[in-house]
């Protein structure tokens, strides 16, 4: 018996449909039985305690007045930048006699004389011998002093400026004791002084006011001075600070030997918004941190001069470090405050049924957990430990601290079944 060839055609492709159609079947029945399958990363819960700042670009303020000279020549400061002088005293030299041309290079030769002198001092590695220029004009004083009270037959005085001589005159051949220092350091100055005499005749200048203060070299001097100032503060907004920045800067005339700073307490300005200065406690210590610097120093909110725009926090501060760049504008952040929560990755963070929250696992099921946001980092999230909404927990719960996060995982939602 001979088969039609048409009818086996027919015959397997019935078989074939037959066989797609039941794999298809096979395939929702097991979409529909077994539990789905997914590869997902999971963590424990963490928490970490971040603190918040408010950062923007700060300015310095401090009560300066800038020093100027009539006499024009070689400008010689006697004392350190940021050094404290006594009321009156001598803080620098003018040599008229020298060319202005070549001040500049008399001063760097002068320059490399104290550098020669600072060295010698700290040569034997001890500070103490830093003290021999005072050491020795305290011997001389010393000394002095005796001698006068010997003359005027004052025996009480005698015997104590005696005692406080021959001290110092010890205490200097201890620390010189043994080494050629001393020497050295006697030739240095010998020929720092042969060449301040080549110089000529020195004018001298001193603080202003009969006040003490801190002296500044004109270097420093940047032509705010006379512009901004603490009483200024008092009504300043964070407008009228940028206007005083960008149109009152003065020109420092060449005329212009250093600025006294007087006073210990400076004044940080910092421009910022309404909302980020309701924040903030008037009288209040804050931890503010200095990029100049990179130094971190405790300064007391004064006051928050509002307006409708903005808002200026005028802090004040009352320690100066040694070596502290006073520089005019620079960036700064201030930490207001921690917060303790669940550092959730960004990426685990989903919005589901209208809500924000994350995806957990427990016992092969997924689940979706609200979270409350208190603060965001770069590249992650810090939500509440506490519910802030419980009255929503009838419908899902809360992130709670036994929970699985899962962070990575694809076609998740509530109640879905993994293998």
């Amino acid at each position: 018996m001979r088969h039609n060839p048409v009818n086996r055609q027919r015959n397997i492709a019935s078989y074939v449909f037959a066989a797609v159609l039941l794999f298809v079947f096979a395939a929702v029945l097991f979409q529909m039985v077994i539990p789905h399958t997914a590869n997902v990363d999971t963590n424990e819960l963490v928490t970490s305690r971040v603190v918040t700042t408010v950062t923007g670009r700060g300015t310095v303020i401090r009560q300066e007045t800038v020093l100027q000279a009539s006499a024009t020549g070689l400008l010689y400061e006697l004392v350190e930048d940021g050094e404290k002088v006594a009321a009156d005293s001598e803080i620098y030299c003018i040599y008229p006699s020298v060319d202005v041309g070549n001040a500049a290079g008399v001063r760097e030769q002068l320059r490399i004389f104290d550098t020669a002198l600072s060295d010698l001092y700290s040569a034997v590695g001890s500070s103490s011998l830093s003290t021999l220029p005072t050491l020795r004009e305290g011997v001389y004083l010393a000394y002095s002093s005796f001698v006068d009270a010997e003359q005027a037959g004052d025996v009480a005085v005698l015997q104590t400026q005696q005692k406080q001589w021959l001290t110092l005159l010890n205490r200097m051949k201890r620390l010189t004791a043994g080494t050629t220092y001393e020497k050295q350091i006697e030739m240095v100055e010998d020929a720092k002084r042969e060449l301040l005499s080549a110089c000529g005749y020195c004018v001298t200048g001193t603080s202003l006011q009969g006040r003490s203060g801190y002296y500044w070299s004109a270097s420093a001097c940047d032509g705010y001075e006379s512009v901004l100032y603490p009483a200024r503060l008092e009504t300043m907004t964070a407008a009228a600070l940028q206007d005083v920045l960008t149109n009152e800067k003065t020109t420092i005339g060449a005329d212009c030997v250093g600025k006294m700073v007087f006073g210990t307490v400076w004044y940080l300005a910092l421009p910022t918004s309404p909302q980020d200065a309701s924040v903030f406690t008037v009288g209040k210590s804050y931890a503010v941190t200095l990029t100049a610097d990179g130094i971190t120093l405790p300064m007391t909110l004064e006051r928050i001069n509002l307006s409708e725009e903005d808002a200026l926090l005028v802090f004040a501060c009352s320690r100066q470090p040694d070596g502290f760049d006073y520089e005019r504008e620079q960036t700064v952040s201030v930490a207001v405050g921690e917060k303790t929560g669940y550092r959730i990755p960004s990426d685990a963070v989903v919005r589901y049924d209208g809500e924000w929250g994350v995806f957990i696992l427990r016992g092969g099921t997924v689940y979706f957990r609200r979270i409350a946001s208190l603060a965001n980092g770069p590249d992650y999230v810090l939500v509440s430990v506490k519910d802030t909404e419980p009255e929503k927990a009838t419908v899902y719960s809360y992130l709670a601290a036994t929970d699985m996060l899962i962070t990575c995982g694809k076609n998740l939602y509530n109640g879905k079944v993994l293998s």
